[in-house]
């Protein structure tokens, strides 16, 4: 088609994708006059996209990501977060001041033709940057036993582990499982125990409890009249290696079973 002394020519076949170039020349006059060469794409294609970027639980309100496609670097990428917004231009890779839970982002390439990928890489991860809380129950004051089993429990169960410290004689670590400790010594215990959710927040303060091993036997001496007495009556003192930590138990002639004394310790109308 001449428009203005200049010939335009539109291709109507359907083109492979790649590169072409176009040769033309002009007759005037018998003379040849020569034409630059064009050179086009065709490009109908679309790229195609990953993403990659913080996994699982993160106790950080940031989040960055590497985004790559298969006809890198000739591309652009467009973003969606949580479904909230339409696709629009990425960030530089990072997002910031994001709430607590869990998050997904969408990203497409679209390359210089805007071709863009019809099926978005998604990516998720969940933001945790609270502290769980802990509480441990157990043995109760003196116990005659050298092993404690211990609960524990945290507002984020079951998804949490739990460390340990014991008499503050080690740096906290992985509690055993189940919580059961063995051998421990005479006297004063205290165990302190946090726990550590997914993201790796840990409770800044642990849990504390405290019970006392006594699986050593107390002895006795008791001391009251002697020989033959003028009276119905007796009184008597108790005494014992671990008093006044201790309780005492009587039992008068072979009568009756060992039950609680008198106090104060005196027998009447014998």
């Amino acid at each position: 088609m001449k428009q203005g002394g200049d010939w335009t020519h539109t291709l109507t076949s359907d083109l492979a994708d790649g590169s072409y170039s176009i040769l033309a020349e002009a007759v005037e006059n018998r003379y040849r006059v020569p034409a630059p060469v064009v050179t086009f794409t065709v490009d109908g294609t679309p790229p195609t996209t990953t993403v990659t970027g913080p996994v699982g639980h993160v106790s950080s309100t940031s989040a960055t990501f590497v985004f790559s496609s298969n006809e890198a670097p000739n591309v652009s990428y467009e973003c969606q977060l949580d479904d909230e917004t339409a696709f629009t231009a990425c960030p530089a890779s990072s997002f910031s001041g994001l709430s607590q839970g869990l998050h997904v982002l969408k990203v497409r390439a679209k390359d210089r033709a805007n071709n863009v990928d019809a099926s978005p890489a998604e990516h998720s991860w969940t933001v945790d940057t609270l502290l769980p809380t802990t509480t441990v129950t157990g043995p109760v004051g003196h116990v005659s036993s050298d092993s404690a089993t211990f609960v524990f429990s945290s507002n984020e169960a079951p998804n949490v582990s739990y460390e340990c410290q014991l008499d503050d004689e080690t740096a906290f670590t992985a509690c055993p499982a189940p919580p059961v400790f063995n051998e421990l010594g005479e006297g004063l215990h205290v165990l302190k125990v946090r726990a550590k959710d997914r993201a790796n927040n840990v409770d800044a303060s642990p849990a504390e409890h405290s019970w006392t091993v006594d699986t050593l036997l107390p002895t006795t001496t008791v001391t009251g009249p002697v020989g033959h007495i003028s009276s119905d009556s007796a009184t008597f003192v108790f005494s014992s290696n671990e008093a006044p930590n201790v309780s005492y138990e009587c039992q008068l002639d072979d009568e009756t079973a060992f039950t609680a004394c008198p106090a104060p310790p005196v027998f009447n109308e014998l």
